[in-house]
């Protein structure tokens, strides 16, 4: 009997010692080296995609300025009457025509296509490292047993939740998507990689604290029996779950890394990042001391001037300067002073009379005030036609009458003045076909007022005596 208790005895120390090494092995918290180096990656990629919607959003206000600018100066030139003004702002406008194309393809163009890569990687990423670190930091039981340590080694004081994370390490901020505080970026990322990510570095603390997401030994991980697969990779491929507990993936070198499945989201995102786009200068109304030396106003000076393309650039500057002169108003208040200040003569798309286009910004108001505008100047050039159809048909038809009374005229009033001859044969006043042309002519170029007004010269009281 005392044998029987004896080995029954031995059999639960052995068990209890197995249960207690079991419960034991490698579940250890990551320490704050660690996390923080994972929220150090996770600020890296915010400010990424930051720069990179700033790269985009200063493109597309340089398109905005300049598609602005060009509305205007097309809205000025509807009201110009001198043919050396229509010139002078027609080559301004032919000059942003061109810069809107080039910002439009600057826009447009492969750098549009990586920054929606950029975008895309490294949310995708960015996601994987924030559910991570919530996962991570979501249950504690009374402080004593959890993923997330404060501490680089004793396992002790675990934290629990993005907050309490945010709160140790400004840079965890980005998984919040707020700007990350306190990153120093000359810690985190070398020219090759992320500098604290080496196969070396220590990922988990020495002391067990019963989190079981980092490791995959036999029995023990996140799943119980025996796994297939030894190495997980987690955090957006930033950390590795293995049969001993949580380790760094090596990224301090990622060029040279060959890509895989433990690590291809995180060598993609990197290989995005080198070619992030770069934020452009901003829009400005340029002086005539920079535009005459660029080409692209020079080209478009030429078109409209009619300057030979063989002008060298010297002297198509010299040129542009002529027509640009800097006596009185500078190029400025010649220019875009003159384009800003035209204003509305009445109102139009919700903009009072009198306001000046340089205050409207809006590119559909301004595309109907340019439509309002040119639909003014063309019917004022309909009316000028007609008015100017009219008089010539008026002086034709008064020419005709007056030539046409010749057969009412008596011997004595019968006057080469009035274009008419005295037939002695048939004793009649008849028109003279020679003097009908030389009137007609002399009409045409005495009547060039555009007004119903004709020059008659010679004889009135007989032409109103003739009338009756």
């Amino acid at each position: 009997m005392a044998v029987f208790i004896s080995f029954f005895a031995t059999v639960a120390f052995v068990l209890v010692t197995y249960e207690t090494h079991v419960q034991a092995a490698n579940k250890k918290p990551l320490v704050k080296a660690a996390w923080s180096a994972v929220c150090d990656v996770a600020a890296e990629l915010y400010d990424v995609t930051e720069a990179t919607k700033e790269a985009t959003a200063s493109k597309r206000r340089v398109v905005d300025k300049i598609q602005q600018q060009l509305l205007r100066t097309r809205i000025l030139i509807q009201t110009l009457i001198n043919d050396q003004d229509v010139k002078r702002f027609t080559t301004v406008a032919k000059y942003l025509e061109t810069k809107l194309a080039a910002a439009l393809k600057n826009l447009l163009g492969s750098d549009a296509t990586t920054a929606e890569d950029i975008l895309t990687k490294t949310a995708f990423v960015n996601g994987h490292i924030r559910e991570f670190l919530v996962i991570a930091s979501g249950a504690t039981q009374s402080g004593s047993k959890g993923c997330i340590s404060n501490h680089a080694s004793d396992g002790g004081s675990e934290l629990k939740g993005l907050s309490q994370l945010v709160a140790q390490h400004g840079p965890c901020k980005a998984l919040e998507n707020e700007k990350p505080t306190g990153y120093d970026r000359t810690q985190a990322v070398t020219a090759t990689g992320f500098k604290q990510f080496t196969s070396g570095g220590i990922a988990v603390s020495a002391s067990e604290k019963g989190c079981r997401l980092l490791t995959t030994e036999n029995s023990e991980g996140y799943i119980e029996g025996t796994l297939d697969t030894p190495d997980v990779p987690m955090a957006g491929d930033l950390l590795t779950a293995s049969g001993t507990g949580g380790k760094f993936t090596a990224l301090d070198n990622i060029d040279a890394t060959s890509k895989d499945d433990k690590n291809k989201i995180i060598k993609q995102v990197w290989e995005s990042l080198k070619k992030k786009p770069t934020k452009v200068a901003e829009y400005t109304d340029d002086d005539i001391s920079t535009l005459k030396s660029e080409s692209t106003f020079q080209d478009a000076f030429r078109s409209i001037f009619g300057a030979s393309k063989d002008t060298e650039a010297d002297r198509i500057a010299e040129t542009i300067e002529k027509q640009y002169p800097k006596t009185g108003n500078d190029f400025n208040k010649q220019i875009w002073q003159r384009i800003a200040d035209t204003s509305l003569k009445s109102e139009i798309s919700g903009q009072e009379k009198g306001t000046k286009i340089g205050a409207i910004d809006d590119i559909g108001t301004l595309t109907v005030i340019l439509r309002n505008f040119t639909g003014e100047r063309l019917k004022k050039e309909r009316e000028r036609e007609q008015r100017k159809s009219e008089t010539k048909c008026n002086a034709e038809a008064t020419q005709q009458a007056i030539l046409a009374d010749c057969t009412k005229l008596e011997k004595a009033e019968c006057k080469p003045d009035l274009g008419c001859k005295y037939n002695d044969k048939d004793s009649k006043c008849e028109k003279d076909s020679a003097k009908t042309t030389v009137a007609a002519t002399k009409d045409d170029k005495t009547n060039t007022t555009g007004s119903n007004s004709f020059l008659i010269k010679k004889a009135p009281l007989l032409l109103a005596v003739l009338l009756f």
